[in-house]
């Protein structure tokens, strides 16, 4: 599983990404000074730890632009999680579908219930989208079992 970390202070980001894989040492962390060099990579990551006061793009600019790629691509909502200083931007956090907004420094405890939740999250879709293929229309989305499909064609 991809996880990318965006902060531009490095030892912040190496601590997350070291908190990452002592939970899950299998995870692919990638690790960004800023959101232009994340979104210059074209991926779209399963889970992604950003914070919010950076100099080139916010945070909160950054997961607009992540958003807005996913749904352009057809792409599943990765997870986002902000890690961040400041308390006041917790509302406009929320209004890009955050998983969870998360205050520096790092309550250790904390970080690992939230990145066992969003693990857990990111398996289960992974495990449905085996089984299951999305048949997305408009603003409608349907379930449909692959057991049933005799042909399918991606556009």
């Amino acid at each position: 599983m991809k996880i990318a970390v965006v902060d531009d202070d490095k030892a912040i980001c190496e601590a997350i990404a070291q908190l990452i894989k002592n939970q899950e040492s299998e995870a692919e962390v990638c690790q960004f000074s800023s959101g232009k060099e994340m979104l210059e990579t074209g991926e779209n990551f399963a889970i992604s730890f950003l914070d919010i006061a950076m100099e080139e793009m916010s945070g909160l600019e950054l997961a607009g632009k992540l958003r807005q790629e996913q749904e352009r691509k057809g792409w599943v909502k990765s997870i986002l999680i902000f890690i961040t200083g400041y308390r006041e931007y917790m509302e406009e956090a929320f209004d890009v579908n955050a998983f969870h907004y998360l205050v520096k420094p790092i309550d250790e405890e904390k970080f690992s219930k939230v990145f066992r939740r969003a693990w857990k999250e990111v398996s289960a879709l992974e495990e449905q989208s085996k089984k299951y293929i999305v048949k997305k229309l408009w603003h409608t989305a349907e379930n449909i079992s692959k057991r049933y499909l005799l042909h399918c064609k991606q556009q």
